[in-house]
């Protein structure tokens, strides 16, 4: 559902559907569907909407592989949890900052996303950390903008890690990235 500012509800029978996507897209939503279980549903993406909260039952989404939250003028200051989502392969979190809501100071603990390799983060400016980064062995990707960072993301163990994009932070020095052997520079 893509450009209807008029829309500000949708029901809740999506759960009753065997949805694969999900893409909202510039809707005056005042609040969210219930998404159930939603067992089929593995793309889930929120961009450029007014909602007063994310789907509080996003941590049902057993099957979801990508997040893409994106520039919503919602005011929290952390996102969702996500830990029982174990099949997440990509999240993308883009803020709005300066005009609107949706900028997070606070990710939710990593530590069990084994199968994530992308992780997007962009204009963020209360984000200084990403907790269980450490853990996220299948991560390739890293970028992180116009966020936080004193010092960069415990990235030094992520083998698999080939692109890392630190930009507009506020990081005084870099650690070692020697171990990293993938890192395309």
């Amino acid at each position: 559902v893509k450009d209807c500012p008029q829309l500000n509800t949708i029901p809740s029978l999506l759960q009753n559907l065997e949805l694969e996507q999900i893409d909202l897209f510039n809707l005056d939503l005042t609040s969210f569907p219930t998404l159930g279980q939603a067992d089929s549903l593995w793309f889930l993406s929120l961009r450029n909407l007014a909602i007063s909260d994310v789907p509080r039952d996003l941590n049902n989404l057993k099957n979801l592989k990508n997040i893409l939250f994106v520039e919503n003028e919602v005011e929290l200051p952390k996102f969702p949890n996500v830990d029982s989502l174990l099949e997440l392969e990509s999240i993308n979190i883009r803020g709005i900052d300066s005009a609107g809501f949706s900028s997070f100071s606070e990710l939710p603990n990593l530590s069990n996303q084994t199968k994530l390799r992308s992780l997007q983060v962009y204009q963020n400016s209360k984000l200084g950390e990403i907790p269980g980064i450490e853990n996220c062995d299948s991560l390739r990707t890293l970028l992180a903008w116009s966020c936080a960072f004193d010092s960069l993301p415990k990235v030094e163990n992520l083998e698999n890690l080939v692109d890392l994009r630190i930009y507009g932070n506020e990081i005084k020095q870099l650690p070692n990235l020697g171990s990293l052997i993938n890192l395309e520079i």
